[in-house]
């Protein structure tokens, strides 16, 4: 964490970032929400939902890298 604000509001075991430990991924929960959106929404499920569908196969690999390393940290 970084900032006097910041650390104002926070206990100093909580400053330091461990490059080797991985933080829970927030694009996990964006990616979570948009499926939802799209359960939700026929219409813009309609509209969108191939694109959508290419854009998981973009971001696969990476992703998956991702979560790899969550679990095993």
């Amino acid at each position: 964490m970084l900032g006097r604000e910041i650390r104002a509001g926070a206990p100093p075991s909580s400053w330091a970032q461990i490059t080797s430990d991985a933080n829970p991924p927030s694009q996990h929960m964006l990616l979570g929400h948009l499926l939802d959106r799209y359960d939700a929404d026929p219409e813009l499920k309609a509209e969108s939902y191939d694109e959508f569908v290419k854009f998981l196969g973009v971001i696969y690999d990476n992703f998956k890298l991702n979560v790899e390393w969550f679990l095993t940290t």
